[in-house]
């Protein structure tokens, strides 16, 4: 798969379990994503209130992470953080 491929399979699984679990799939669409063939992670930018300062603060500029998925020998695994329902809420 190219990578446009995979961004799309995590986007298009992920928004299934939104609409299963009463989250907004329009919000997580608008989310960043990072993902390898091991799994995803999406997270929201607007949840940085830090401004940068180069590195002495990398970490609290980072996005909130709103919805983990790994895929395992037994499937996908979907798992919430504690700010997914703050951010992802429908």
């Amino acid at each position: 798969m190219t990578i446009s491929d995979w961004r799309e399979f995590f986007i298009n699984i992920s928004a299934e379990y939104c609409r299963n679990h009463g989250l907004s799939e329009d919000k997580l669409r608008h989310q960043r994503v990072s993902w390898s063939k091991e799994g995803a992670v999406f997270g929201d930018p607007s949840s940085n209130t830090v401004k940068p300062e180069g590195l002495t603060n990398d970490l609290d500029t980072l996005p909130a992470a709103t919805l983990l998925v790994e895929i395992t020998p037994k499937g996908i695994v979907f798992e919430e953080t504690p700010h997914t329902r703050t951010y992802l809420a429908a």
